[in-house]
């Protein structure tokens, strides 16, 4: 496995920021051009920036691992979602199948890396067409709320668990002190 990790970085302004390095510490160019992105261009909060570093660089060691470049692994984001679901680095290879990440989080990570292939096709540095295997587009419109006579088009992820509804538990008595 190429051994993509997350990394913080401190500009010259104290700001910081968390971006993908490879096993040498060097940065992956593209997931460090998306991470400034978000959060300078977009004002992004750094826990962003450290979630979906995180979250790139699970993808990243998919990727390697079932040896494609991650251009070329849009259409395999399924395989992926299952690797995330029950992939463990300490645990290799055996005939346990222990859910590792709920679908919560397994949501969490396909959420940042679809921004992060929406910020590369916007920039050039993938095709537009990958889009089509991220999201299922259909012809219904979703009207928006501020004006009832405008519409626009709604596209519907491809890649996403279901989430158990959890119920809200008020505090109660002692709890609340």
């Amino acid at each position: 496995m190429a051994g993509f990790r997350s990394f913080q970085v401190t500009l010259p302004s104290e700001l910081r920021y968390w971006t993908v390095v490879d096993s040498a510490y060097r940065m992956v160019v593209e997931v460090d051009d998306f991470q400034l992105h978000q959060r300078l261009g977009r004002d992004g909060a750094e826990s962003t920036s450290q979630s979906y570093a995180t979250s790139l660089a699970l993808f990243l060691n998919w990727a390697s691992s079932v040896g494609r470049p991650w251009r070329e692994s849009a259409p395999y984001l399924g395989r992926f979602v299952y690797w995330l679901q029950y992939y463990r680095p300490d645990q290799g290879v055996s005939g346990r199948t222990d859910v590792v990440r709920g679908p919560r989080r397994v949501n969490a990570i396909l959420a940042a890396v679809r921004s992060f292939f929406r910020h590369a096709v916007s920039v050039g540095q993938l095709e537009p067409q990958v889009l089509r295997v991220v999201y299922d587009s259909f012809d219904s419109y979703a009207i928006s709320s501020r004006d009832q006579n405008a519409h626009r088009p709604h596209a519907r992820v491809r890649h996403r668990l279901s989430e158990p509804r959890s119920p809200v538990v008020n505090a109660e008595g002692e709890e609340m002190k």
